[in-house]
């Protein structure tokens, strides 16, 4: 990624204005987290742990802006959401830097303990470790997440930073794929956030089956997620019969090649409901004569981030469950799609039309939602 340049009118004096006007006395409060989950990748090198620093507070803040710009839009309903962002977090303007008006550091990590990805037992969240035969740090890793706050910050503003904390350890993480549960936290002194909290958040919270510990819970959760996609006489055909979602047939029709005995004889057409679970996603057929490896992927974008968390959901750090959070994702709904097979590319638009619903199996009985909502209906079951 190329580096991003400060804007031509920027006048450099400002930075050391700005640095050396940030004197105000810093009050830090302290919060022990504890690693629930492995914790995949979240070092400089991508898929990698950095031993030395294996939860960055960089990271940490990112998060924290992540979560602070979804209430912003969905529950605060701000006027100027970048500008109070930037006032809050800091950034640069055209004209202005911001200093941040809080800050994240991470201090008394505890000694990791890093194994196989492959006992980890949940194959179907890591696929990208399983290519690089990563080691994942197990759960059990403790820290102190120190954050400091400017004195002077506005009261609304002190609580909304709290709520924000409270998101990310409720349903965010360290590390890489946290959406799909790796890198679970639990943040002792910060409150879980509830269903009617993220109800009020324009959100969608749903708790499954007890489980005997956060580790199970995060499992239970995934396996829901692999049925919904891939469990035989659901998704698929009994054994290893043709996928009962349109997608190997769309591309089968699109491109004009398949294998004769299969043939595209789908009658949901030429659409891609799972592309709502997040993109890009790798097409690879195993039979000689069938379409090459496509990839399915947002028009100028090489990657979108599912709107869909799943992971390990207690009030009380005691009792635990499996839990799914769809967050909004009014933007997913108008996506325009490309395939891409090596210099071939084919526009997808739309990717998805609500009333093939009832030619797609694992969508049938959900009286034309997407595939998102029909895989919350799924995991309540």
């Amino acid at each position: 990624m190329p580096l991003r340049l400060p804007p031509a009118t920027l006048d450099p004096s400002l930075i050391n204005q700005v640095l050396a006007g940030n004197t105000a006395r810093i009050q830090w409060k302290d919060y022990k987290c504890e690693l629930l989950t492995p914790l995949y990748g979240g070092g400089v090198e991508a898929g990698k742990v950095d031993r030395n620093m294996p939860v960055r507070a960089s990271a940490i803040r990112g998060q924290l802006r992540f979560w602070w710009r979804l209430l912003a839009q969905h529950k605060w309903h701000l006027d100027d959401i970048r500008a109070e962002e930037f006032d809050l977090w800091g950034g640069l303007d055209a004209h202005n830097i911001h200093a941040s008006r809080v800050w994240v550091r991470v201090v008394g990590t505890s000694k990791l303990k890093e194994d196989s990805w492959k006992k980890a037992n949940a194959p179907y969240a890591l696929f990208p470790a399983r290519d690089r035969n990563a080691l994942l740090v197990q759960p059990g890793l403790t820290w102190i997440l120190r954050v400091g706050f400017d004195s002077r910050l506005d009261g609304d503003v002190q609580t909304r930073v709290d709520e924000t904390l409270r998101w990310w350890a409720s349903f965010g993480g360290v590390g890489a794929r946290t959406r799909r549960g790796l890198g679970a936290v639990w943040v002792q002194g910060l409150d879980t956030i509830t269903l009617e909290e993220a109800k009020a958040a324009g959100c969608q919270l749903v708790i499954g089956n007890k489980a005997s510990d956060p580790t199970k819970a995060w499992t239970d959760a995934v396996a829901k997620l692999k049925d919904f996609r891939q469990k035989p006489s659901f998704a698929r055909n009994k054994g290893p019969g043709r996928s009962l979602w349109p997608e190997p047939d769309a591309i089968r029709s699109i491109t004009g090649t398949c294998v004769l005995r299969h043939k595209p004889v789908h009658k949901a057409g030429k659409v891609f409901p799972r592309a709502a679970f997040g993109l890009p996603i790798i097409f690879h057929f195993k039979d000689k004569g069938d379409p090459a490896d496509h990839t399915l992927q947002a028009q100028n974008h090489d990657r979108l981030a599912s709107p869909l968390i799943l992971r390990p959901y207690s009030a009380d750090g005691i009792t635990w469950a499996a839990a799914a959070l769809l967050l909004p994702h009014k933007h997913v709904d108008h996506m325009e799609l490309e395939l891409k097979a090596g210099k071939t590319t084919h526009s997808i638009h739309p990717y998805w039309q609500p009333e093939k619903a009832k030619d797609v199996p694992p969508l049938a009985s959900t009286q034309g939602k997407d595939a998102l909502s029909a895989f919350l209906e799924f995991f309540k079951k």
